[in-house]
């Protein structure tokens, strides 16, 4: 085939917009755009497509920053990480789809064990800011790109082979048999990776309102006769609603505006007159940083890293930020060069969608406790999952610390070590989890061992426990006093033992 295209007189007509491609590369062969060259690390490298979001015609790419140094093609033949660009692949859109969640839907950002085949036989995975922020809205979520409630959809909501279909019927073909078995795959742990022009297909699929066309490159081909012997077909097929795709896309406009990627709004010139949306990604140690974004016509992903995963992007010399740079520059080119393809000025908000304020705690519709309190939220909803169901979440009770964890009080525990207070009612309490992390942090090898206060969630304190103080009073005498204190009528010992047998409570006076 290839010899009779060479000698046969056939003409090969691509999608190819040489406008578009020509100042793709003027970017990508600049080199003040990147960090210095590293004489261990070589070159950065950047993969980009660009292509239309209605058709999968690819418009332009970036397969490289010098073919002549690598010809290793970065948009179309290498395959990385994905990070958190898989996210809304294989998370938020399947979760919101079968109306598990909408963008105001509350997941609670602590702890999940996750058992594995190491010699701990657990891993317990963490956030990129090393912190859990309890119960938050999926929006948050996705805007602060936090790992924990991507992988709790992932497993728990969607499912790992639901998730995987969905990525494989917007055109991510990579995904492997060792990758149904990954708990990790939604933050981008995968056997090999994906593609730029996959990706980029998947996040066009959102992009065009849930129908995926498969990207192509070919628009025909002639023979010497000018008879058209081979032309693309579209063939499109819905994957998801509208209405999921336009929830989706509105979620990702708030990672622009109140998320991971703020700094757009200054770095893309034409923010403000032509709307974007998308998601950052990056890999451990930043072997990896992806930016995937689209307009209501053109959607552009961008990947950045070096050639081997094992050397790292920079931060200081700004290569942490490298594909959000690129994607802007190659935006805003395509934008001056080819503004008849960007006549589309807003995403339009289709029917079946509708605004509506619900419990900031539960995702649900809010009680009058919630109302005082303040905790609420106004979100966009698909109309067919608005929750109907009253939150209930917020109860008063008596709180004891023991050992780090929260009890309910017993009726005897005296009132100096209670606290009675207004405490949340989780659907997974903390208790029993905190128990179980305590049983084996110490079978962590020593990089992942940490206290068990770096677990709590930043709502720990109000979390309202589902079981009583385990502690049993024995009857005896408290302890020996050892620390004393002045009183008015006399001086009095403020005991109280956290140990297994509980020895007494109260104010001991001194004889």
């Amino acid at each position: 085939m290839q010899a009779q295209l060479n000698r046969g007189g056939y003409h090969v007509y691509t999608t190819i917009d040489k406008d578009i491609y020509d100042s793709m590369h003027a970017i990508a062969e600049n080199d003040k755009n990147f960090s210095p060259t590293d004489p261990v690390k070589g070159d950065e490298q950047i993969g980009a497509v660009m292509m239309d979001s209605k058709t999968g015609a690819i418009l332009g790419m970036i397969e490289g920053r010098d073919f002549t140094k690598g010809q290793l093609n970065h948009a179309t033949q290498a395959y990385r990480q994905p990070g958190s660009t898989m996210k809304p692949i294989a998370a938020y859109v399947p979760a919101i789809e079968k109306g598990a969640i909408g963008p105001a839907s509350v997941i609670d950002d602590s702890p999940v064990i996750l058992k594995d085949g190491t010699k701990a036989g657990y891993h317990i995975p963490e956030n990129w800011d090393d912190g859990f922020h309890g119960l938050i809205t999926a929006r948050r979520a996705l805007n602060q790109s936090y790992n924990i409630p991507a992988i709790k959809l992932f497993l728990d909501v969607v499912g790992i082979d639901n998730a995987w279909d969905y990525a494989k019927r917007m055109g991510i073909n990579s995904i492997t048999k060792d990758d149904y078995y990954s708990q990790t795959g939604v933050i981008g742990g995968l056997k090999y990776g994906v593609s730029v022009k996959e990706l980029t297909n998947a996040y066009a699929t959102i992009a065009d309102k849930g129908t995926f066309n498969e990207a192509f490159l070919i628009r025909k081909i002639t023979d010497s006769n000018g008879k058209t012997v081979y032309e693309h077909e579209l063939k499109p097929e819905t994957v998801f609603s509208e209405q999921t795709a336009y929830l989706m896309t509105d979620m990702m406009r708030t990672v622009i505006t109140a998320g991971t990627a703020t700094d757009l709004m200054s770095k893309f010139k034409h923010y403000g007159k032509i709307p974007i949306v998308g998601k950052t990604g990056s890999t451990q140690d930043d072997a990896d940083a992806w930016f995937m974004g689209y307009t209501p016509d053109i959607t552009l992903g961008v990947w950045a890293g070096y050639e081997l995963p094992v050397n790292k992007l920079s931060k200081k010399t700004g290569g942490t930020n490298r594909a959000k740079n690129i994607w802007a520059l190659a935006m805003d080119a395509a934008i001056d060069k080819k503004p008849d393809l960007f006549t589309t000025k807003e995403f339009k908000r289709p029917d079946g969608i509708v605004e509506m304020t619900v419990s900031s705690l539960s995702g649900k519709s809010p009680s009058d406790a919630t109302t005082r309190a303040g905790k609420l939220v106004t979100d966009i909803f698909n109309k067919k999952y608005v929750p109907t169901e009253e939150d209930n979440v917020m109860v008063r009770l008596p709180i004891v610390t023991y050992n780090g964890i929260n009890y309910i009080a017993q009726e005897e525990t005296p009132s100096d070590f209670v606290q009675e207070k207004l405490v949340i009612r989780r659907e997974k309490p903390l208790g029993p989890l905190f128990r179980q992390l305590a049983s084996i942090l110490d079978k962590l090898p020593a990089d992942r061992k940490r206290p068990l206060s770096f677990y709590r969630p930043e709502d720990y304190d109000e979390d309202a426990p589902s079981e009583t103080d385990p502690r049993k009073d024995d009857g005896n005498n408290p302890d020996a006093p050892t620390t004393v204190a002045d009183h008015p009528l006399g001086r009095y010992q403020h005991h109280y033992v956290p140990s297994e047998r509980q020895f007494g409570y109260g104010r001991v006076p001194l004889v």
